[in-house]
């Protein structure tokens, strides 16, 4: 008897905590968007980092290395979105979510396409 209660607590325990590392799923809104505008990534739940899981977030050139970072935000805990400002330039882009900071530098957790097209508002940018 005492070894089924200790599997049982085992096993519930085991499906807690991979539930609490499962990742947010990310969608990202709209998509093309115009340069210089409003991008929003929206998860499908609120971000729950720890101290050692935090969660940040950037627009990067598809093809650029993992470990980019120029405009990064950081992810607040309970966010359910973060809005970001598309890049001034137009082209394919990836919207990439790290988790695991500060443990990790970076750790690419989600990644999302984005295409960004001139916006005809801007002067230079057709």
């Amino acid at each position: 008897m005492k070894k089924r209660h200790l599997f049982a607590v085992l096993s519930v325990s085991l499906l807690f905590a991979a539930a609490c590392t499962d990742r947010p799923q990310m969608t990202v809104d709209p998509s093309p968007v115009e340069a210089n505008s409003a991008v929003w990534a929206r998860f499908d739940r609120p971000i729950n980092g720890r101290a050692a899981d935090q969660y940040w977030i950037v627009i990067a050139p598809r093809g650029e290395a993992a470990d980019y970072r120029d405009g990064r935000l950081h992810v607040v805990r309970s966010a359910e979105g973060v809005q970001l400002e598309a890049p001034a330039t137009p082209g394919d882009y990836e919207v990439r979510l790290h988790g695991d900071w500060p443990r990790l530098d970076h750790n690419v957790v989600r990644t999302v396409p984005l295409v960004v097209v001139a916006n005809p508002n801007v002067v230079g940018s057709l």
